[in-house]
């Protein structure tokens, strides 16, 4: 995230707990106006992610399933003080 708009987007105007957060670390809130609701939580690192989704999906029909779109996040700066521009590139389907 690269602020306190795209914080708010997420969670609630004001509540910016998310700019905060460490690697695999994750926010649960059922109440997005209250601050106090925030639960916050580590994760384990992925082993696999792709290689998971794909194993959890055999076992499923495939009528009950959506298929994930996994993409990739490059940050390109011309220079060193404007705001990073995003490009989206789709990595696998």
């Amino acid at each position: 995230m690269n602020g306190e708009s795209e914080a708010s987007k997420i969670l609630n105007y004001g509540n910016t707990e998310a700019l905060y957060l460490n690697n695999y670390e994750l926010i649960y809130n059922n109440d997005t106006s209250n601050i106090s609701h925030n639960l916050k939580f580590r994760s384990n690192k992925p082993l696999n992610t792709k290689q998971e989704i794909v194993a959890v999906l055999k076992t499923r029909d495939k009528s009950l399933c959506l298929v994930p779109e996994f993409i990739q996040v490059v940050q390109e700066n011309d220079k060193t003080d404007e705001k990073p521009k995003l490009n989206r590139r789709l990595i696998i389907k």
